[in-house]
């Protein structure tokens, strides 16, 4: 081995673990990048090879019926490859282990064949036999929440309709969509709409953004604290290998084997990164592909990252590595021999002011030590400073998406939907409904809902939404903004999200035209006169009176909201199974908390591991810096001992640096936090969900405590060395 390899590992040996906390620090955020776009990569793939294996349609439209003949005349449209027409029913399932009827909807199988279009993934049993009509296959996590078995008995009551889905790959969606909508519109067509308007395609393509967005944020964060840590190190380690650096140079060492030397001390570090980084994060992203198996019932999800994320994180730890050595590599450059030989220059405190020097003056020794060596090294104290902030706004941001889902949950359960039951008719009724269901047992208070599926376009853009009846004074169902404050849709134009109004390119004062998708297929235009941010969901609104009269169907609703006597509870479950006119019945409570644990699934474990790789940081950072003190400090520390203080006098100089930049750190990462917070929950807001910002003050607490715990431990540990300290070998004089 070279000499100078032989004194790289036993430098590296001497260093192990200011090595050490810079790798977890870094490692961590490889991690995070490995996860994140390995992730991404793993679930668009699963995705897409869902979605070509079962054939998922590119296009669909409900209508009213229509003969079969119909299909084969849309087969025989330009850019359709295939088309399967199905039968849909609504209806409703007793079920013996719940009280509450559960709503269902049923889709028809093709009698001779698998279908063309949306096949199914058989799990368990066996396909129904198209010679008996009592047989059905069941969705896997249905079965699976209600112990469910093939040959179990199901008890429904079921209206339907008729729907056709088809397959259009290769031709232009917009064309296509308006000779289905022509052939279709003598039948009760309801306008053609395109993959980004079904539900399961639109929470997949909402995941895929944010960790899009993920991947782009956080690994950055760590990277940058990372090259840090790196740059503090090596340039102590040069700066105290000043004298070995002028016997190698006089020896006739080039400066490029020199430069190298040093640059290898950071290579080694980020290989051992990228090696923790790159385990750690394909553990966390095959538990992910776990989680997201379950959530959205792919048949295969497995955490496949690609070698351009592989590339990438070498790349990344490359990176921080070059950042990290450049400036210490450049010292060691261009060190000539006889300054590197001589002693160094005293550091002379004088530059710090005279009026910071007079203030100095007024403290005690240790005191003046610790404030001079603050003031006097501000690139060094800077470092530490950015690192544990850094560390203390993940936290804070780790911590504050479960808030911003709770106060999501509160808001739309607590504030805005009010009601115990919601009901949904097969067909739309006449107001006078409202009377009978008030007659329910129960039944204290009754809101109508009137919703129609309509095309909203301005210029050029055109979208499918719903356009929404909320009833003057509306109590039991409110529109509730970012503000948390009611909105009544006015009576003279439409209101519409922020998301919706985006697209259409259009804001207040603008006029949109309003085409119906049923009923009379009325087409008319209204101004926007107002817009609104809802936290989950985005939709037109306007008052059911007003909607009643532009849809030409005047008093008509289709859904209705129950406040109800908790104690009638049952009593009223058990007559709305037997009403056929009903086709949906949800209990508010039963839908809070099936929302609450489809969040549960993704934030607990995305908390739990930004909590973890947050604490990483914030203690490597305080390690590192704890141990570059002591380093510079030994001397100092020894003479302290020397003159009589006593081993936690001469510790205070060290704790008592930590302790204020830890002081100093505290309200910068409590801003970085809060500004952190807010602008990423606005990258993750989607199409159906609006995540708002929430400042909830025992978050940033938890924060600070996490953050104070780790930086303390990391100083307690490194205090031991003052303990130990060779007060003989440290004194002695290094020229």
């Amino acid at each position: 081995m070279k000499p100078l390899d032989r004194k790289l590992w036993r430098d590296l040996r001497r260093l192990w673990l200011q090595a050490l906390a810079v790798g977890l620090v870094l490692g961590s955020g490889i991690a995070l990048f490995v996860m994140s776009t390995g992730m991404y990569g793993s679930l668009e793939r699963a995705r897409d090879r869902y979605y070509a294996h079962e054939r998922m349609a590119d296009l669909a439209s409900s209508l009213v019926r229509a003969p079969d003949r119909v299909a084969r005349d849309l087969a025989a449209l330009p850019g359709i490859d295939a088309v399967e027409a199905r039968v849909t029913g609504i209806g409703l399932i007793s079920l013996p282990d719940v009280v509450e009827p559960v709503s269902a909807r049923l889709l028809s199988l093709p009698s001779d064949r698998r279908p063309r279009v949306n096949d199914l993934v058989l799990r368990v049993g066996a396909w129904p036999d198209p010679r008996r009509d009592d047989e059905i296959l069941v969705n896997e996590a249905f079965a699976e929440a209600h112990g469910l078995a093939p040959g179990a008995p199901l008890d429904m009551l079921l209206r339907g309709k008729r729907r056709v889905l088809r397959l259009a790959p290769g031709a232009s969606a917009r064309a296509v969509s308006a000779e289905v909508d022509r052939l279709l519109a003598p039948h009760g067509g309801r306008g053609a709409y395109g993959r980004d308007r079904m539900l399961s395609a639109r929470y997949l393509s909402d995941e895929l953004s944010q960790l899009r967005t993920m991947a782009s944020v956080l690994p950055p964060v760590f990277l940058l604290v990372a090259v840090f840590l790196i740059n503090v190190t090596l340039s102590r380690l040069v700066a105290t290998e000043r004298a070995n650096i002028g016997l190698l140079k006089a020896f006739g060492y080039r400066n490029g084997a020199i430069a190298l030397h040093y640059a290898e001390f950071a290579l080694v570090f980020c290989a051992f990164a990228a090696l923790l980084g790159v385990v750690l994060g394909g553990f966390v992203g095959g538990y992910m592909a776990d989680i997201y198996r379950a959530v959205y019932r792919l048949p295969v999800l497995e955490f496949e990252a690609g070698a351009a994320t592989w590339l990438g994180a070498l790349g990344v730890a490359l990176l921080a590595a070059v950042l990290g050595a450049a400036g210490a590599v450049a010292r060691a450059v261009r060190l000539p021999p006889a300054t590197a030989l001589s002693p160094p220059a005293p550091t002379h405190f004088g530059r710090l002011g005279a009026g910071a020097e007079r203030a100095a003056q007024r403290l005690d020794a240790r005191a003046r030590m610790l404030v001079r060596r603050i003031v006097r090294f501000p690139r060094r104290s800077a470092t530490t400073v950015a690192g544990i902030a850094f560390a203390l706004a993940l936290l804070i941001l780790s911590d504050n998406f479960p808030a911003v889902v709770d106060r999501i949950i509160d808001v739309n359960f607590g504030v805005a939907q009010r009601m115990d039951v919601s009901v949904t008719f097969a067909e739309r009724q006449h107001e006078r409904v409202l009377r009978e269901l008030a007659r329910l047992p129960g039944v204290e208070a009754v809101e109508p809902l009137r919703t129609a599926e309509v095309i909203l376009s301005a210029g050029p853009r055109r979208q499918r939404d719903a356009l929404m009846g909320v009833p003057e004074g509306a109590w039991l169902n409110r529109i509730i903004g970012e503000d948390e404050r009611p909105v009544q849709p006015r009576a003279d134009g439409v209101t519409l999200s922020e998301g919706l109004a985006g697209k259409l390119g259009v804001g207040v004062g603008d006029r949109v035209r309003i085409e119906a998708t049923d009923g009379r297929r009325v087409v008319s235009e209204v101004p926007v006169v107002a817009l609104i941010k809802p936290f989950i969901g985005g939709a037109a609104y306007m008052d059911q009176r007003a909607l009643g009269r532009l849809l030409r169907e005047p008093e008509r609703i289709d859904s209705a909201y129950l406040r109800i006597d908790p104690a009638e509870r049952d009593a009223l479950a058990k007559r709305l199974k037997g009403i056929p006119a009903i086709v949906g019945v949800t209990f508010a409570d039963n839908a809070e908390a099936s929302l609450r644990a489809m969040f549960d699934q993704g934030t607990g474990f995305f908390a739990f591991m930004f909590l973890a790789f947050s604490l990483v940081m914030a203690a490597g950072v305080a390690f590192s810096a704890a141990r570059v003190t002591l380093g510079e400090q030994e001397r100092d520390l020894a003479t302290l001992r020397v003159l009589g203080f006593r081993r936690s006098e001469a510790s205070w100089v060290l704790l008592g640096e930590l302790g204020l930049l830890l002081a100093v750190a505290i309200p910068i990462g409590l801003v970085l936090g809060f500004a952190l917070s807010q602008w990423l929950m606005s990258e993750f807001e989607t199409e159906i969900f609006s995540f708002p910002f929430v400042f909830d003050p025992p978050t940033y607490a938890r924060a600070v405590l996490f953050v104070v715990v780790a930086v303390v431990a990391a100083a307690l540990w490194v205090r031991r060395d003052v303990d130990r300290l060779d007060l003989v070998a440290v004194l002695k004089s290094r020229e």
